[in-house]
């Protein structure tokens, strides 16, 4: 029997939808992987913790954690000049593990999160984080300032100037 006029259109609607329902289930299932239970935190929110956390003798540290993330915040007021606070926020950002979520130079604090699927513990990316602000130290002791401020020139993508 003959349902449609062109048997090859048929097979590839029949074809396609197949294809894009396991395509769909397939995203479905990644998104559920990185959900967790709990109501969104609102970046506010994580602002007033970092704002209640004792830094004394921290620059970085986590400040809550969910069933999907750890969220952590840098105390940017503890790092002393703009070439190290971009310096370091551009070693963070080529980190496959931490994600920005509302980091400047010129703010408070700036947060990042982790998700937890990935497995590391609070310790790990904290030791991971104070590490490169111990590079970034070394890094910035080897240049004089004009160097820092030919580099800031080229690679500040927060000042406004790009």
């Amino acid at each position: 029997m003959y349902i449609f006029k062109n048997q090859h259109a048929w097979l590839t609607r029949l074809a396609m939808t197949v294809i894009l329902g396991m395509i769909s289930l397939s995203l479905i299932s990644q998104e559920s992987k990185y959900l967790g239970t709990e109501p969104n935190i609102t970046h506010e929110e994580l602002l007033q913790k970092a704002a209640k956390m004792d830094f004394k003798n921290d620059v970085f540290k986590a400040i809550y954690r969910d069933s999907k993330n750890t969220y952590y915040a840098l105390l940017t007021e503890k790092i002393s000049s703009r070439y190290e606070k971009i310096k370091l926020l551009e070693k963070i950002s080529t980190n496959k593990t931490l994600v920005n979520i509302g980091a400047t130079p010129t703010s408070t604090y700036s947060l990042f999160l982790v998700n937890n699927s990935l497995g590391k513990s609070e310790t790990e990316t904290e030791q991971l984080v104070n590490d490169l602000i111990d590079q970034v130290h070394t890094e910035t002791i080897q240049l004089n300032q004009e160097q820092q401020q030919q580099w800031l020139i080229k690679n500040d993508k927060y000042s406004g100037n790009k």
